[in-house]
């Protein structure tokens, strides 16, 4: 019991995803009104495709008529040289559906005589079924340059200051010496003596 329980759920969550996938697919017409043919210019598919985001999923649909066009999807080697010779798929109904199965790069030409070389070719990129569609790169920030203002000068330090001498003041006059003033009382008493021995004497 629990087992057919599981089966079914897991029926029921298949059936879902299925659903889904085809609810978010997208169809594109190729070349849009121009359709697969001769195109008006050189580059003309590549343009139309790089306006377009496709995923994993998508269909393109190729308007056009059996036995005057195919589809044959190749590598980028052989798109450039419009060799048909080993392509990795083909389709010859009239307006054929390609469902877009691997993300990368894919190539398509027609390879009715000389029409590859006459530009009906197609290089297209397909992205995961997840990746969001047309987003933009992240700009990069830009870093703002400080701006430049007349930049103001830094004076100059002050001179060092002069150093002030001090003048001393002028010395005062020097004692008298001492030698002097006792050479002057030896005369005194010098003096003194020879004037009383005279007095002894006259007497």
């Amino acid at each position: 019991m629990k087992m057919a329980v599981s089966q079914g759920r897991m029926i029921t969550f298949l059936f879902l995803a299925g659903l889904l996938q085809c609810a978010t697919a997208a169809t594109y017409t190729v070349g849009d009104a121009t359709g697969w043919t001769f195109p008006p210019t050189a580059t003309f598919y590549d343009e139309w495709a790089n306006n377009h985001t496709f995923k994993v999923g998508d269909q393109l649909v190729f308007p056009y008529t059996s036995g005057v066009h195919d589809v044959f999807q190749v590598s980028e080697a052989d798109l450039a040289s419009c060799t048909k010779t080993s392509p990795i798929q083909t389709w010859t109904d009239t307006n054929s559906t390609v469902t877009l199965t691997a993300a990368g790069s894919h190539y398509y030409i027609c390879s009715i005589g000389t029409h590859c070389a006459a530009n009906m070719h197609m290089s297209l990129q397909v992205v995961a079924a997840d990746s969001p569609a047309g987003s933009p790169p992240s700009a990069s920030p830009t870093s703002t340059p400080p701006a430049s203002g007349p930049s103001t000068p830094t004076p100059p330090p002050p001179p060092p200051a002069t150093p002030t001498t001090t003048t001393p003041s002028a010395l005062s006059p020097a004692p008298p010496q001492s030698g002097a003033f006792t050479l002057k009382s030896g005369s005194t008493l010098f003096f003194a003596a020879l004037a009383a021995g005279w007095v002894a004497i006259l007497i």
